[in-house]
């Protein structure tokens, strides 16, 4: 990912152990560190990248000029993005993941069996079941923005 995008540097990293309060401290130690050079944060959970913009604020400065972006999709996350203080969160599916589980177990059980899941449905249109014969499948996640994060917070 680096190599296709040149102009990307990646200051400093390390793990806040999926903990929010982890989070705040490194970030407040990243900016203190680093300071303008720092031109947004990539946390691997949500608790991460809420306690990033914690740490953001906790610097003195607005949430919104550093952009973070997080994986899960938890509340607090979804809230911030719908602030404008979390660029993007990747919500796992967690539906899909189970009806495209279920679509496999089904698939070796009954000769035959069509997949029932719209998870299936990925790549534009272009179905990624093939026959519930491969190895490994991948269940798309969904990115929340501003565009949809309401859409997300109300269950829909």
């Amino acid at each position: 990912m680096l190599k296709a995008n040149p102009g990307v540097t990646v200051l400093e990293q390390n793990t806040a152990n999926w903990s929010r309060a982890e989070a705040i401290t490194l970030t407040e130690n990243f900016l203190t560190s680093h300071g303008d050079a720092i031109q947004g944060v990539l946390a691997e959970n949500g608790e991460m990248a809420v306690g990033a913009i914690e740490g953001v604020r906790n610097h003195g400065l607005d949430a919104k000029q550093i952009p973070v972006a997080g994986v899960d999709g938890i509340k607090d996350a979804l809230e911030a993005v719908k602030r404008g203080e979390q660029l993007i969160s990747i919500l796992q599916d967690a539906n899909g993941q189970a009806q495209g589980a279920i679509d496999l177990a089904l698939n070796k059980l009954i000769d035959g069996y069509k997949p029932r899941a719209a998870v299936w449905d990925v790549n534009g249109g272009k179905p990624a079941w093939n026959g519930g014969k491969e190895q490994h499948y991948y269940v798309p996640w969904l990115a929340v923005t501003t565009e949809n994060v309401d859409k997300v917070l109300s269950g829909n």
